[in-house]
This record gives C-alpha cells, sequence and structure tokens, in this order.
C-alpha cells in the first residue's frame, strides 16, 4: 500500500516504507546517486565509495543527513503533508528513537 492511501493508518506506513531500508540522504551535495530505472540496483557514491545497493532496499530521501534530528522532522513534516487535523490541535510532535535513549523530537505548528 502506498503511504498517502492508509487514512489513519499514515503514521504506520510511512515508517514500514523506511524500516529496514538503507536511507540515502538524496540532498546531501556529497552524494551522489545513480538511480536507472531499468536497473534492479541503485548505485550511491560516497565520498569515493560506491554502494550497489538492491533498489527495493533502498529508500532516497529528499535529507542532507539521515540523522534521527532530520528523520523525525522529515517524517513528521510527511505526516502533517498527508493528514488532516481538526483546528483544536495546535502542534503536532513526533519522536524517532534510534535505541539506548538515544533520539529526537520534531514539532509543527498548525495554523
Amino acid at each position: 500500500r502506498a503511504a498517502e492511501d492508509v487514512g489513519p493508518y499514515l503514521p504506520r506506513a510511512i515508517a514500514e516504507d523506511m524500516d529496514h531500508r538503507a536511507l540515502i540522504p538524496g540532498a546531501n551535495a556529497d552524494v551522489i546517486v545513480k538511480d536507472d530505472p531499468s536497473a534492479s540496483n541503485i548505485e550511491v557514491d560516497m565520498a569515493g565509495k560506491v554502494y550497489s545497493i538492491p533498489r527495493e532496499d533502498t529508500r532516497v530521501l529528499p535529507l542532507q543527513a539521515t540523522t534521527v534530528e532530520e528523520l523525525s522532522k522529515y517524517f513528521l513534516e510527511r505526516l502533517v503533508s498527508k493528514m488532516g487535523f481538526p483546528n483544536v490541535i495546535d502542534e503536532v510532535s513526533l519522536g524517532v528513537d534510534k535505541g539506548g535513549g538515544q533520539g529526537a523530537w520534531a514539532v509543527i505548528r498548525l495554523g
């Protein structure tokens, strides 16, 4: 299922779309992504090291880095852009946990 089509299950769908995948910071100028639609793999050049990763195991995200701080903002922005919130909700926050008490929170004020 596409994340945009699952209504109240959207948070889970967004998370599952990224879970167990190589997350590539596509907006980072030091990362070169070669994505040939006819190829089964995506090639990623990071500082001269080239990786070939199966397409289904990869997500290229519009981020500078794939830190928990950046991921929490990205996840929250995607969630807020796809879900409608009632007018009585002033802000939405979301946390991404790396494990062991390491994580980050993002907050978006609505309206």
